[in-house]
């Protein structure tokens, strides 16, 4: 079956550490080394992948030419990544210039996000660690019946998700892979 490789920081709290240890005993009993993979059983477990279609922002919708994004859910585990595309790289570019670039052609918002952490039930997801968010642990990231994180529509005829974000922005998502529980729930459909 897939498996899930999660490293986390030494730095990660004892919540993060305590909350993965459970979420990733999928078939593993305490004490046993698996050299940090966990195995998804096929019949138990609920793999969900999402890729990033489209932004829209203050009007404007920008494709995958500019944004790139996967939201992966895979038993009560969820880590979702979202990033400009950095299309052009020169001789003595580093990461930390092509960053600041593109940082300051989005308006100063640093143009990466990446959530880690539990699907605590259908729409309800509660960050472990975040990208630029140092105290991130523990709060909701999203709880689309409460409008937590914004809210959240599934098309499922098309197999998109719309996640309208708490700034005004929109997120497209299609779905690519679907097996098991849908992680938004019925209450999301559209």
């Amino acid at each position: 079956g897939p498996y899930v490789s999660v490293s986390v920081p030494s730095s990660g709290g004892p919540e993060t550490l305590h909350a993965l240890g459970a979420a990733l005993q999928n078939g593993h009993g305490p004490g046993q080394d698996v050299g940090g993979w966990s195995r998804l059983d096929q019949d138990a477990s609920a793999l969900t992948v999402l890729e990033l279609l489209a932004v829209k922002t203050k009007g404007e919708v920008v494709g995958a030419s500019k944004h790139r994004g996967v939201w992966i859910f895979a038993g009560k585990l969820f880590v979702r990544a979202v990033g400009l595309v950095l299309r052009r790289w020169e001789a003595g570019t580093t990461t930390a210039s092509a960053s600041k670039a593109a940082s300051a052609s989005e308006g100063g918002n640093h143009p990466g996000d990446v959530v880690m952490g539990i699907m605590e039930g259908p729409g309800k997801l509660r960050t472990l660690r975040r990208s630029w968010v140092a105290d991130a642990e523990g709060k909701l990231y999203l709880d689309a019946a409460g409008e937590v994180g914004g809210s959240v529509e599934v098309h499922r005829a098309s197999g998109v998700v719309v996640h309208r974000l708490a700034d005004g922005s929109e997120q497209h998502w299609k779905v690519t892979t679907q097996r098991g529980e849908d992680p938004f729930g019925a209450a999301a459909a559209a």
